[in-house]
């Protein structure tokens, strides 16, 4: 069985444990989540989380990571097993092909909305992003700008667990101040051009709507060009992606492909 995101995105939750499994209760409600199906929990609202809950999470290697604002603060587990090769490697590359990588992550998120939205992107990625946002607005609706903002976050989480479970630090990264929106940028045109389409909704409301939107665009299976080549989901690319970026820092060759839909 795939492994799932867990959402919680409200306030006055209260997340705790029962055997294996997290208990989610909010209001008068509460839902069980296996924790060996956990990829990450992705928590944003004021809640509570017990020790219990965090001991789980420790015990299966399941980050969490934290809303906050625009920004993201995540949380790992020291584990004295784990090896620290594809960090000096990472911090290698920041310092010597930082230029490098930073032109290959915009090259694929100008590329993949240009193949998408059938436009030419052109600038830094301050003018990319300002042309794909007056483009959503243009096509769907004025609200698209924070749709679409809130999607790249909750995305970003997603590549912020793929990335520490790959190994590497998803607060260092090459285009943006983290990794993990670097990691994102291959991945967000199949995430926001999802979440624009939701009703205009406000608030707490908006924010799970897009949740869920991400979330199906997570579990969403991409048909590969070839016969050869098995369908997988969204999910499964941005893990993937992500320990192909460990093993390409490792190796020490810029030789690093992108995703990119066949």
């Amino acid at each position: 069985m795939q492994p799932r995101v867990l959402w919680i995105v409200r306030d006055m939750y209260f997340i705790g444990s029962s055997g294996e499994r997290f208990k989610v209760k909010i209001d008068d409600s509460a839902i069980e989540f296996a924790a060996r199906r956990a990829y990450c929990l992705v928590i944003d609202g004021d809640g509570l989380i017990s020790s219990s809950a965090i001991g789980l999470a420790r015990r299966f290697d399941v980050p969490i990571v934290i809303i906050d604002g625009s920004n993201i603060e995540g949380f790992t587990w020291i584990s004295h097993g784990k090896s620290v090769e594809p960090l000096i490697y990472q911090v290698h590359a920041h310092l010597n092909l930082k230029t490098m990588f930073s032109s290959l992550f915009l090259k694929s998120l100008r590329e993949n909305y240009e193949r998408v939205l059938g436009v030419k992107l052109e600038g830094d990625l301050s003018d990319v992003r300002s042309s794909i946002t007056r483009i959503l607005e243009e096509r769907w609706t004025s609200s698209s700008r924070i749709k679409a903002d809130y999607a790249r976050l909750l995305l970003s989480c997603v590549c912020w667990a793929a990335l520490y479970r790959a190994g590497l630090n998803p607060d260092i990264g090459f285009l943006h101040d983290k990794l993990c929106f670097d990691l994102a940028c291959e991945f967000e045109h199949r995430v926001v051009l999802e979440a624009v389409k939701i009703s205009n909704l406000e608030g707490a409301e908006l924010r799970r709507a897009i949740a869920k939107s991400v979330d199906q665009s997570l579990q969403a299976v991409i048909e590969r060009g070839t016969l050869s080549s098995r369908p997988h989901s969204l999910l499964w690319h941005i893990h993937a992606h992500a320990k192909s970026l460990a093993s390409t820092l490792k190796s020490g060759l810029f030789n690093y492909k992108p995703f990119r839909e066949v």
